[in-house]
Formats: structure tokens, C-alpha cells, sequence
């Protein structure tokens, strides 16, 4: 498959995609009881519901696809690793800025959250990294099978949402949809960025 050969150190691409989809869950999609889907949307649910640290939740559910990684491909699994876990921790450490800093309009919150967190996503993508969840999983199919990365992303993310429309109706619902749709086209927007002529330069690898 192709991978990117950044010109800049994935040490510092990685970490910008990670705190661009922390802020734009913890300033436009908390305050709004709105959530991205995947593993991100189920560990949202949780605390919601029951008021538990996000950003462990986040890890822990994680933990089985990490497992399925391992044995797929060496690098994603060390670079995704080190994204989960700092997300994880920026996800806990921020967590009370969604009630003091926070964005309370649902509209804004599912457009702009969703293509901020999208954009993180994307750049962690180009670094052959991902947070794990839909994310690690649409990683994994595109590079096993070609698939879109945003296509996979978005399927896998928004099998969550039967889950929670039970718990909090149509309203969040559907603007959760609209935040993970504008997720896809964040990552998508960056796919189609770095195939600029001249940009970037491509190197075939097999990813492992």
C-alpha cells in the first residue's frame, strides 16, 4: 500500500491530529450531549449516563482492537497505541472545560466538532496512526483491502447510534449522525489534500 512520507516528523504530526480530535469532542461535542460513534460514542454514552472518567473508558474499550492490530501490521499498532493513550489522557485531563468553555449550540456543535475531529483523524491516517475504534478499524480495511478510510470510518462509527437513540431520543441522535458524517468529510478533505501534486511524496510499503 501507499504510505505518506510526511515532511515533517510523524513525533509531531501525530500529536497535532490527536489534540484536534480531543478539542472538538470536548468543546463542541460534550456540551451538546452529542458523540462521534464508534468507541468514542460508546464511552460518551457511558458518561453520560453514568458519569464515568471518558477518557478511561475510552482506553478500555479499546483494548480488543488493539489486540486484532498486533497481529495485522507492527507500525499501526505502535502508532496508534501512542495516539489512543494520549487521547485518552487529553480526553480525562480536559474533561471539565466542556462545562466551562464549551460550545452549547447543537447545530454548530455537530458541524464543526465533527469536521475538527475529522481532520484529526485524517492526519493521524497520512501518519499510518489512528485512536483506535472506527478509526483503527477503517485503517485496517483500507490498507488490507483498499476501502475508502472515511467510508469504513463512518460505517463503523454509526452502529452506535441505535444504542443511542434508546437512551436519549431522536434530537441527539441525529445530530450525532451529522457530527460523524462531518467527521467523514474532515478525513475525507485530508485524503484528497495529500494527493496534491507536490505536496507530498509517496513510497510504496507493505505497512508492517
Amino acid at each position: 500500500m501507499f504510505i505518506i512520507e510526511l515532511p515533517v516528523k510523524k513525533s509531531l504530526i501525530i500529536p497535532l491530529g490527536v489534540v484536534l480530535f480531543a478539542f472538538g469532542n470536548v468543546i463542541f461535542a460534550f456540551p451538546n450531549q452529542i458523540s462521534a460513534g464508534g468507541i468514542t460514542g460508546l464511552s460518551t454514552l457511558l458518561y453520560y449516563h453514568f458519569g464515568w472518567n471518558v477518557g478511561m473508558l475510552f482506553f478500555l474499550l479499546n483494548v480488543p482492537l488493539f489486540a486484532v492490530a498486533w497481529f495485522f501490521s507492527k507500525p499501526l499498532f505502535v502508532q496508534s497505541l501512542g495516539s489512543m493513550m494520549l487521547c485518552s489522557f487529553l480526553i480525562g485531563w480536559f474533561e471539565p472545560l466542556a462545562h466551562t468553555m464549551g460550545i452549547r449550540f447543537i447545530l454548530a456543535g455537530s458541524i464543526a466538532g465533527g469536521m475538527i475531529m475529522g481532520v484529526g483523524i485524517g492526519i493521524m491516517g497520512m501518519a499510518n496512526a489512528s485512536l483506535g475504534g472506527g478509526s483503527l478499524t477503517g485503517k485496517m480495511l483500507a490498507m488490507k483491502f483498499g476501502i475508502s478510510f472515511s467510508l469504513c470510518t463512518f460505517v463503523f462509527d454509526a452502529a452506535v447510534y441505535p444504542f443511542f437513540y434508546y437512551l436519549y431520543g431522536w434530537e441527539q441522535t441525529l445530530f450525532s449522525l451529522i457530527l460523524t458524517f462531518c467527521s467523514s468529510v474532515g478525513i475525507f478533505a485530508v485524503e484528497q489534500f495529500r494527493r496534491i501534486p507536490g505536496l507530498m511524496q509517496h513510497k510504496v510499503s507493505s505497512g508492517r
